[in-house]
């Protein structure tokens, strides 16, 4: 059937579904036997694989991204069923849960070993696609061995569509590695504490996860994945059914399944990158009104909050100093447009600011912009005196707005 295994359980099947009669089916003796004998033949070509590209197990390493230790485990497993000795030691470079550590695996993760950082690492590992295909080659994943020529060789997936991308990847890790070494070379005692200082580096890598950027989400939103188990089944991280979800569902809906995959059957691997396609700066929004400390940021806000609830969409910004650049991009986050700067200073008239013309309110007013926003925070019942004033011979009536 094309159908995937996660939606067998909606298929009704005899008394139950079809996911039950699946299990049932392979909990039968004879499929229990030919099972265990499939791991058993997948084993022996696994050890022999690593028996022959490592031959002594004494004191070797293994490098990974991280989170579960999974992987680790499991080889490990595999070379003790077959009593191959080992001494192995695992780095990792985002974390792991401890468990794994309690049971005797050597295994020490660079941004988290058992709870360190454990906020921003979930957040990464909710999503860990995205850094997989970034630094993952293009060959394919391996996804089995077989026996060729005496020799045993790895079985890969196809190759995937975004060669170049990986190239310009993994030059600039080469690059930034030169770099980091002629660094370090000459400021020893500062790179040893840009090393010590894990969590503000992961920061830099959870914001892509947490809060993408748009040209962000339009270049990786392509990635093709092929964690697929040995299928041949693949999907772009940010898929046309996700999209259609969003337009069916809302933003609101998506934000949810961030909590998991399975989120009410919605299988979106990111879901933040998917918002971020619809509406740039929608966690920008969330991270303002979270934000503490900053109460001037957060009256902006309100301000711009009450326009659109109007349904305004344009705005004119009376004041052009530091207010108004602030104000400027609280409009830009929110999709308000600011059709120009107005200030009392003839000086900067005709000039612009953030790409927006400056200009006085008598030209504002021969333009139709009827909407403001008082940037000031010390003379707003002045400026509004000042704006009505300007309004009495006129058969328009202004909008003004203020914190």
């Amino acid at each position: 059937m094309d159908l995937k295994i996660k939606e067998t359980h909606k298929i009704a099947y005899e008394d139950g579904n079809l996911k039950e009669a699946i299990i049932v089916e392979f909990l039968k003796p004879h499929n229990i036997q030919k099972s265990e004998m499939y791991i058993k033949e997948q084993r022996y070509l696994l050890n022999n694989y690593l028996i022959q590209e490592i031959e002594d197990f004494r004191d070797i390493a293994t490098i990974d991204i991280g989170f579960m230790g999974r992987i680790q485990m499991w080889m490990e497993k595999s070379l003790d069923l077959d009593d191959i000795a080992h001494n192995i030691k695992h780095f990792l470079a985002v974390g792991v849960t401890g468990d794994k550590i309690f049971n005797g695996i050597n295994i020490t993760g660079y941004y988290g070993t058992i709870s360190e950082n454990s906020d921003l690492i979930q957040v990464i590992h909710r999503t860990t696609d995205i850094i997989e295909k970034l630094i993952s080659v293009s060959e394919g994943s391996t996804i089995g061995y077989m026996q060729e020529d005496n020799k045993i060789v790895p079985i890969k997936s196809d190759v995937l569509n975004h060669k170049k991308y990986l190239d310009v990847v993994f030059n600039g890790i080469l690059t930034y590695q030169n770099y980091w070494f002629e660094f370090r070379k000459q400021k020893p005692n500062l790179a040893k504490t840009s090393l010590e200082n894990r969590r503000e580096m992961l920061m830099l890598l959870h914001r892509l996860f947490d809060m993408p950027r748009l040209e962000e989400v339009l270049l990786l939103e392509k990635f093709e994945g092929d964690t697929n188990f040995g299928t041949s089944y693949k999907k772009c991280i940010i898929t046309d059914e996700n999209k259609a979800l969003l337009e069916e569902k809302g933003l609101e809906f998506i934000n949810k399944c961030n909590v998991s995959y399975t989120y009410q059957d919605s299988n979106i691997v990111w879901p933040k990158g998917l918002i971020t396609l619809f509406d740039e700066f929608y966690y920008v929004r969330k991270a303002m009104k979270n934000s503490a400390g900053n109460d001037t940021l957060l009256a902006m806000q309100e301000v711009i909050e009450k326009i659109v609830e109007q349904g305004i969409k344009e705005v004119s910004l009376y004041g052009a100093g530091e207010n108004g650049r602030q104000f400027y991009f609280v409009c830009k986050i929110y999709n308000i447009k600011v059709n120009c700067f107005i200030d009392r200073k003839e000086s900067l008239w005709g000039s612009k600011k953030e790409g927006v013309e400056v200009m006085g309110l008598k030209d504002a007013i021969s333009r139709d912009y009827n909407t403001y926003i008082i940037t000031s925070l010390f003379s707003i019942s002045e400026i509004k005196e000042y704006i009505l004033e300007n309004y009495k011979n006129s058969n328009k009536t202004p909008i003004i707005f203020s914190v």
